[in-house]
């Protein structure tokens, strides 16, 4: 097997882009009434993103 026949076949095993590979079902659905109950809500989207201040040169 040459390197190119090679590379075609690994290629093959990976995902296109954006391509979901877990697929939830009861509570953890998207549209399970219920998931609220059991699914943490992300933090606040408003509030500004900290941003890693620059350590001080003196």
């Amino acid at each position: 097997m040459t390197p190119v026949e090679l590379l075609a076949r690994l290629s093959t095993l990976v995902p296109p882009p954006r391509y979901p590979l877990v697929r939830h079902r009861g509570l953890f659905a998207p549209s399970a009434k219920r998931r609220s109950a059991v699914v943490r809500r992300p933090d606040r989207p408003d509030r500004p993103e900290r941003t890693r201040e620059e350590p001080s040169v003196t």
